[in-house]
């Protein structure tokens, strides 16, 4: 398989594929910053809102599913701080800003909104997201991807 460097596809096509900061423009570069930098927050606000519940479920095999997905969101949220540094020193500043916000300072406000309950925590960290027949917390049903089994 070979790896083309133009767009293979849509109303592109036939362009010449972006491959480093320095090939954006001044606006697709401003637009892809607002992007990670948008996108890291909800990974990192994500594990504010599943951290309290880390313990709170009812069996070993919850619990470590919940603590799984936090590490999985703040693992995200540090790859998309290393692409924002690749933009230089705005691009830092906007990672170093993301590593310093907490809860109430998120962009999205979805994210800034702490979980009432454990089951607030159950559509993120779905089994159906993990492997095929884990099962679904509190409810007991074998997990697919696509929803409960019938």
């Amino acid at each position: 398989m070979s790896v083309s460097r133009s767009v293979e596809w849509g109303v592109l096509l036939g362009m010449r594929k972006i491959e480093t900061v320095e090939q954006m423009t001044e606006e697709y570069r401003q637009t892809m910053l607002k992007l990670l930098s948008a996108l890291a927050s909800t990974e990192f606000a994500s594990v504010e809102q599943h951290q309290p519940w880390i313990n709170q479920g009812p069996t070993p095999e919850d619990r470590y599913i919940q603590a799984q997905n936090a590490a999985d969101e703040a693992h995200q949220g540090f790859i998309d701080c290393r692409l924002l540094r690749q933009f230089g020193a705005e691009g830092a500043a906007l990672a170093d800003d993301l590593l310093r916000r907490r809860m109430g300072e998120h962009p999205i406000d979805a994210f800034n909104v702490p979980f009432e309950s454990r089951v607030d925590t159950v559509p993120s960290a779905s089994p159906w997201n993990s492997s095929p027949g884990i099962t679904c917390g509190p409810w007991r049903t074998p997990a697919t991807r696509r929803g409960p089994a019938r």
